[in-house]
């Protein structure tokens, strides 16, 4: 094989676009400006912070490089608070032997994967080429994981984050709560308007419910006219209020169906039962708010 030969067969490197951008925060100057000039050196759009309130507003940012030297619990808190904003926002975690103890409960706040400091070039580079293949892998699967009618995850990728959540609120004994929404006599829609007219029905609800939803909220489409609402960092009081906030916005927004109405459950993760319970326990709920004569909240207690 000639040279041209060798040229043509060879892989393109990702372009600028397919890189992740990268935020490099250290609270050493130095050494952050040699991360960022290594990183724009090898193609990498990446820029620093300094201040913990940078890092979680910097969301343009794909992938943090975060450096565990500074006050332990305030680094780790710092990751754990970017987890729950941006679940799937990568968290590189730099360390020095002074922080090297910390690693385990960095990796259990939320932490992707580690280096240790100063970071060899060409080992930073290879790592954050890894997370720029699987963000695209993820941007493929994305399609595959969606509701195609109303673009909220399918019911199998819902109960995918429901396992995920659970784990992570029983682990550090955080609060979590689920309400499940059902469009009250959703068939009749169908028969009456047709299919299509239930089709943007069901859409419309599906946008009233990520209006309310939070960044962190995680929302499915889990049946015919059913919809999941989980809530990490939500007591039941909060996740009651918030279903009411959405269940008045229901029957107050006419849709092509005409006025439709909607019975909500809602449960909260118990630290006295099994996490799996969740779910039945919230499907228990609205089947009771169906009971009730339907538009309307009901919590489980």
């Amino acid at each position: 094989m000639d040279t041209q030969q060798r040229a043509a067969a060879a892989p393109s490197p990702p372009s600028q676009d397919s890189l992740p951008h990268v935020l490099v925060d250290d609270p050493d100057v130095l050494e952050r400006g040699r991360l960022v000039a290594c990183l724009r050196a090898h193609g990498f759009p990446a820029k620093t912070a300094e201040t913990a309130e940078e890092v979680l507003a910097a969301t343009e940012q794909d992938t943090v490089l975060l450096s565990l030297d500074g006050p332990p619990e305030e680094r780790l808190e710092l990751i754990r608070k970017m987890r729950s904003l941006e679940p799937h926002r990568p968290a590189v975690v730099v360390m020095s032997g002074h922080s090297q103890a910390l690693l385990p409960r960095a990796l259990d706040a939320g932490a992707d994967d580690y280096l240790f400091s100063p970071p060899r070039p060409e080992e930073l580079i290879a790592r954050l080429r890894v997370i720029a293949g699987l963000r695209r892998l993820e941007a493929g699967q994305v399609a595959a994981r969606a509701d195609p009618l109303t673009g909220l995850l399918n019911r199998h990728a819902f109960d995918e984050r429901l396992g995920e959540e659970l784990k992570r609120a029983v682990r550090h004994g955080r609060s979590l709560s689920l309400a499940l929404l059902d469009i009250d006599r959703f068939a009749l829609v169908n028969d009456r308007y047709g299919h299509r007219a239930g089709d943007k029905t069901l859409r419309a609800v599906a946008d009233l419910t990520r209006s309310h939803a939070r960044e962190t909220d995680v929302l499915g489409r889990v049946g015919g006219g059913e919809l999941a609402w989980l809530m990490p960092e939500t007591d039941l009081a909060g996740a009651e209020q918030a279903a009411e906030r959405l269940r008045s916005f229901v029957a107050a927004t006419p849709t092509c169906g005409g006025r439709v109405t909607a019975s909500i459950g809602v449960a909260e993760l118990r630290a006295d039962g099994p996490a799996e319970d969740l779910f039945p326990t919230t499907d228990a709920a609205m089947h009771r708010a169906k009971e009730a004569g339907r538009d309307c909240v009901k919590a489980a207690r």
